[in-house]
């Protein structure tokens, strides 16, 4: 991609995006604006639903970057909020391109592209998308998408599964696959002797962080125990509403409630391996797998499921059982158990692999993409 010569003035972003009522999101959008030929301003509602908790939106007193906390109808259910006031923002802001990371089927999606032809005809358009399986949409959904498609310069699929959705749909336009970021400074290898002392993890210790769901697995982790030949323990981070469930299956694990990411480096530091052993159903597969690259900063060796983009996220970092094989499980971790060169191995490599997904580097490809259709 060329890198274009920049008149002189910066360029007015709007970003829209709900998830980033969450203050670490919000680094995404502090590194955009790192780039000065960049005037951003983030739209958020008052509150959201990320990680199975409502937060209440986060607005920093000093940024380089403006935060508008805008009145959203229905905030936790990003499928049907909108902002009342929209018209109003794209009027205030006046941009010159507009970031909207949700979904092209949404009802705001249908509300932006309106007011966005009546107020701000030129500002180039570009969205977002998680979206990785293909659905039987309603009628209205599949008339909303096919707007967004027609108003939109570019598209952003936050990975290649997504990017073949958007193609399934008919989108013609070009499709930029970026994965989302992570702080990485919040994670490193640190020895956590007294933490693992204080949890009594005594043994070789499997660790799982994230939603306490049927379909994120973790009673295939349960059951893989059960096979291991060696005295081990599990260490389960999070909350849902399947946990009280999985405490009556096991009395091998440590639970520990959801933390923020700030507070999770000395926790992955505790564990001898990592598992994500989500599981595909028919409205979800995983579509990133955070924790992966979290507990990679910290060294940790990872095995992940065959769900959704987790064999590209750990790529050759890490280790791949068949989701919902217990027993294929338990070989990995056994093999991980077996051999301190392997897992030594595994633990280098993750580290070097992702440094990829700081929120630098992905802000500076978004960058380049903000450029090609700005000055196109």
């Amino acid at each position: 991609m060329k890198k274009p010569c920049l008149p002189a003035g910066r360029k007015k972003i709007l970003f829209i995006w709900h998830a980033a009522v969450v203050r670490s999101y919000q680094q995404y959008i502090a590194e955009l604006a790192e780039h000065h030929n960049l005037d951003i301003t983030l739209l958020i509602p008052q509150g959201s639903v990320e990680g199975s908790k409502y937060h209440k939106a986060y607005k920093p007193h000093t940024a380089n970057y403006k935060v508008i906390v805008g009145y959203a109808h229905y905030p936790k259910d990003p499928l049907i909020s909108i902002y009342p006031a929209l018209p109003y923002y794209l009027w205030k802001v006046k941009p010159d391109l507009i970031h909207m990371f949700e979904e092209p089927y949404h009802n705001l999606a249908a509300y932006l592209t309106f007011w966005k032809k009546i107020i701000c005809p030129k500002a180039k358009f570009i969205f977002q998308t998680f979206q990785n399986q293909i659905e039987d949409y309603r009628k209205s959904w599949v008339k909303i998408q096919n707007k967004t498609f027609a108003a939109s310069g570019a598209a952003i699929a936050c990975a290649e599964e997504m990017k073949q959705v958007l193609l399934h749909w008919g989108y013609k336009k070009p499709i930029y696959v970026v994965y989302p970021g992570i702080e990485t400074n919040l994670f490193a290898p640190k020895d956590d002797t007294g933490l693992r002392k204080t949890l009594e993890l005594d043994k070789f210790t499997i660790g799982f962080a994230g939603r306490m769901l049927e379909e994120k697995g973790i009673e295939d982790i349960i059951n893989a125990g059960k096979l291991l030949k060696f005295p081990y323990q599990l260490l389960f981070i999070g909350d849902g509403k399947d946990k009280a469930k999985f405490k009556k299956l096991t009395d091998k694990a440590v639970w520990i409630d959801a933390q923020p990411p700030g507070k999770m480096n000395k926790y992955y530091n505790c564990m001898d391996v990592l598992v994500l052993p989500s599981r595909t159903t028919k409205k979800w597969k995983e579509q990133f797998g955070r924790v992966i690259i979290e507990a990679m900063l910290c060294g940790v060796p990872v095995i992940g499921s065959s769900s959704g983009e987790i064999p590209r996220v750990i790529g050759d970092a890490g280790l791949i059982f068949k989701e919902q094989d217990s027993q294929e499980l338990a070989e990995r971790i056994t093999s991980l158990y077996e051999s301190a060169p392997l897992r030594n191995e595994l633990a280098e490599r993750g580290l070097s692999y992702a440094k990829q997904f700081d929120w630098k580097y992905v802000a500076d490809k978004v960058h380049k993409i903000y450029m090609s259709l700005l000055y196109e």
